[in-house]
Formats: C-alpha cells, sequence, structure tokens
C-alpha cells in the first residue's frame, strides 16, 4: 500500500477509525480521511458511533485526529479528490448515504476493501466467523465467552472482533496476533458485500430470514450475500448450519462440509438438544458428547440453537467438555438483546433494541411469555426495512396485552394490526412518554420490552439517546 493513494470514509465510526489509525501506524504516506460530519460535530459524532468503548479508548482516538498530519476532508469538502485514490476503505454502511453517491460511480474502477477485508487477509491464526439475520451477536458472544473459559492458556488467545459496537476491534492489536490464537469474527451482510477473498475456518450461519431487503433488488439476493461467507471454503474448513432453518436446508448445496445444529435430534455427525443436554458426535467418533444446559440463563428456542452451534464449534477446536457447564452458567445476554435491565413496582423492563425485523421480536415476546407468563407490553417504533409483516400483524394481539407505538413511518404499515388491538393500540411522540403511559396503563405485574421491529437509527436521527435512555428511565 505505501505507493498507492489510499482514502478512509466514514472516520467518526468504529470501523472507519480503526482503519484510519493502523494505516498511520503502518506508516501509509499517501493516506486521506473523510467524515461527513462537520468539523464542530465530529467529536459528537465519534462519541455517539463508540458507544462500546471507554473514555480513555475514544480520548485516544480524538487525540490521534486532532494531530493527524495528513488531509481530513470533513463536511464542506468531504470526497474530495476521491476520484484520484488507488483504494478507498468503506465501512459497511456507506452505500446508505446520498453523500457516497461519488464513491458508487468508482465501483469496478478503483478497489474498495473494509475492515473485514483485513482482518480475513492479515490474520495468521484460525477464524470462527459467524453470519446469519438473527442471534449472530449472541452467537459470536457465546462461541468467545466458552473458548475464553476452556480454549484460552499461555500459548493461545482468544480474541473477539467485528460487526457488533460492543466489539472491541482488533486491527491496532493485529501484529500481536500469534498464529496458535483464535480469533471470533461477527460478519453482517454488508461486511460480506466486499468480497472476503478467504472462509473462516469454522464458519457459523444462524438462520437466513428476510432482513435489509430495502438494500437488495430481493430477497435472493440478500441470500447470496450471507452464503458468500462460504464460498472460500477449503476441504478442512468446517461450517455450522441450523438444521431448522428451511432457507438453510434449501441452499445446503451452497455450504461446503456442512454439520447441522438443531433443537431436535439431528443426523451425525452433528450436535442436538436432548433432555436438557447438548448431544454432539463428532465426525469419525462413534462416542457422543454430553453436556449439561440446565443452568443457561437465556430464554427461547432460538437462544439454545445459538448456544448448541457455540458449544459444537468449541468441541470442534478441542475444548474440554468438563469445563463447559460451568461456562454456560455464567454467560448473560449480549447489551440490548432481550436484556433484563430490571425490575421496578412489578415491571420487568426489557431491552430488545437491536430487534429490527418482526420475526426477531416475535420470536422474542414467545420466549418472554413462556419464561415468566405474565402480561406483557410492546414499544415499538421506526421505518420499514421493505420485509412483511403479516404474520407479525396476524400473532402480536395473542403476544402482547398493549403496544406502544412511537409515531413513525411503521404505524402505516401496520393498519390491520392498529384495526385488530383496537383499545390497546397507543401512539406516543418518544421513548419517555411510552415508559410513563405503560405505567398508568396497567399497574398488575407485566414485562415491557422495547423491540423496535424496524430500523430506528436511520428513522430517529435526533432521538437515538431516547432510545438508549431506558434504564435511566426506569
Amino acid at each position: 500500500m505505501q505507493n498507492q493513494n489510499i482514502h478512509v470514509i466514514g472516520i467518526g465510526g468504529t470501523e472507519g477509525s480503526e482503519i484510519a489509525m493502523y494505516l498511520a501506524k503502518q506508516g501509509a504516506q499517501n493516506l486521506t480521511l473523510h467524515d461527513f460530519a462537520t468539523t464542530s460535530a465530529f467529536e459528537k459524532s465519534l462519541r455517539t458511533s463508540h458507544y462500546g468503548f471507554s473514555a480513555d479508548q475514544i480520548a485516544a482516538k480524538l487525540n490521534f485526529f486532532d494531530n493527524f498530519k495528513g488531509q481530513i476532508n470533513y463536511n464542506d469538502t468531504y470526497l474530495n479528490n476521491i476520484d484520484q485514490a488507488d483504494l478507498v476503505f468503506v465501512p459497511q454502511s456507506w452505500h446508505l448515504y446520498e453523500a457516497n453517491a461519488p464513491l458508487k460511480a468508482l465501483q469496478g474502477k478503483t478497489t474498495f476493501s473494509s475492515i473485514t477485508k483485513l482482518y480475513f487477509d492479515l490474520l495468521p491464526c484460525p477464524i470462527i466467523g459467524i453470519t446469519g439475520s438473527n442471534g449472530k451477536t449472541t452467537t459470536t458472544n457465546l462461541v468467545h465467552h466458552l473458548a475464553k473459559a476452556t480454549l484460552e492458556n499461555s500459548a493461545r488467545k482468544v480474541h473477539l472482533t467485528g460487526n457488533d459496537r460492543y466489539h472491541q476491534q482488533l486491527l491496532q492489536q493485529i501484529d500481536a496476533v500469534s498464529p496458535s490464537d483464535l480469533v471470533i469474527i461477527e460478519v453482517s451482510n454488508r461486511q460480506l458485500q466486499i468480497d472476503l477473498g478467504r472462509s473462516p475456518n469454522i464458519g457459523i450461519l444462524t438462520n437466513i430470514t428476510p432482513n435489509h431487503l430495502d438494500e437488495y433488488t430481493d430477497f435472493n439476493e440478500y441470500v447470496q450475500a450471507k452464503l458468500s461467507l462460504f464460498k472460500y471454503s477449503t476441504p478442512d474448513t468446517i461450517n455450522l448450519v441450523c438444521q431448522e432453518d428451511p432457507v438453510t436446508k434449501q441452499h445446503l448445496s451452497q455450504i461446503p462440509n456442512p454439520l447441522p445444529f438443531s433443537t431436535k435430534a439431528t443426523p451425525k455427525p452433528g450436535i442436538y438438544l436432548e433432555n436438557g443436554h447438548a448431544v454432539a458426535w463428532l465426525p469419525n467418533n462413534n462416542t457422543p458428547i454430553s453436556i449439561p444446559l440446565n443452568n443457561f440463563k437465556l430464554i427461547g428456542k432460538h437462544n439454545q440453537q445459538n448456544l448448541l452451534a457455540a458449544i459444537f464449534a468449541n468441541i470442534l477446536l478441542g475444548a474440554d467438555s468438563a469445563l463447559l457447564p460451568d461456562a454456560i452458567a455464567t454467560f448473560k445476554a449480549p447489551p440490548k438483546r432481550l436484556e433484563h435491565i430490571g425490575t421496578r413496582n412489578q415491571i420487568n423492563y426489557y431491552n430488545d433494541i437491536s430487534s429490527t425485523v418482526p420475526d426477531t421480536t416475535i420470536l422474542d415476546l414467545q420466549a418472554l411469555n413462556e419464561a415468566t407468563n405474565l402480561p406483557t407490553t410492546l414499544i415499538m417504533g421506526g421505518k420499514n426495512k421493505e420485509v412483511d409483516y403479516t404474520t407479525f400483524e396476524h400473532v402480536i394481539p395473542t403476544l402482547v396485552d398493549n403496544l406502544i407505538i412511537i409515531k413513525s413511518p411503521i404505524c402505516n404499515d401496520l393498519n390491520i394490526l392498529k384495526t385488530t388491538m383496537g383499545n390497546r393500540w397507543h401512539e406516543v411522540t418518544n421513548l419517555a412518554e411510552a415508559v410513563k403511559l405503560d405505567q398508568k396503563l396497567t399497574t398488575a405485574p407485566h414485562n415491557l420490552i422495547l423491540a423496535p421491529t424496524a430500523v430506528y437509527m436511520a428513522y430517529f436521527k435526533d432521538k437515538i439517546d431516547d432510545y438508549n435512555r431506558l434504564e435511566e428511565l426506569i
């Protein structure tokens, strides 16, 4: 890269900031940075996008940009001289913004890369890569948690990185990763839109359901994006797939060396749930490994599937199965994924703002009702991702007692549900109003779950802090 004109897009985001700092550390000479925030708004923008980072880490990033000797193009000069770039590093969401139209014109003419491709290009050790429409963050965290407890030792470190903003990016420490280490990467569909040139040593596909269809020509194009994680699989690659996911089963021919995981009995080798135990059959081994799951704290069948995939990945890498039960017992749900954040005045509050499509909200409500047997209030709102809400409109009246919608475009897509819910449908202007209204609607013990069931970040641009204030409001 030394003699190339390198441009980094979106330096206020977690991906762009890490790439810029890494390339500068590596001595890249012709480095130009871009962010469409104004100079005065840049610090706030960076702090907002780095909510999984410590204050010291954020301060280090701000200090780097304050002292950067090269060119930084903010708002008015954003993408200046981009047509002179030999190599452009983009964040995964770059194509969503109108300001990036000049970048789209460069596709096919200029080389595009990303932080995910850098990981797959540079990492010298085995990679576990996890993708899927739903459950990939929980599965990624489960794989990492179990691996830290059962596989990490003085000769092998276990690292976590990738899509979720709560994951610390590994790029600046990548030179310290040894061939004996293990890296676990969560990979989103957007991160797969740039060819990675390599598949993970162990791939995990949690499921494929309609999502992000506002970014694709059709569902099949989205499916192919997900499946591209496995296109460079070798005979030594192992790919774990959910036996219960119908779309995955339809496309098994595109996934080399698949091994199934399921809450039901599966073909051997594979892993399945039986009498409260995970039963794993390894390839070329006639003796199953049984792991008790009675101390697993997460609720719902979908989380059992996530756990089975994580257990199997660790066993395949040689984890001591005797250590797994204690590790499973200490795992906590990732932030904002059916996260129980407290109980006050007999109301159980759950933060599920990562649920942005109807399928995941339905699964989480079913799990919550089964686990607690209490009435539930759902708070939702945002903009449709061009997915189908027919099933959602049909089942929600039986899953929730009250539906509180923050006024937004999704209201116009749910006319049937509005009619069916009748006086159980409530519209408010913000989250604070929704929480107060719920307290007035019922005094009986119940659950309140915040699950947008739509794109909330893009729509509530000025209210993102409001969505992150649930615990404070309680």
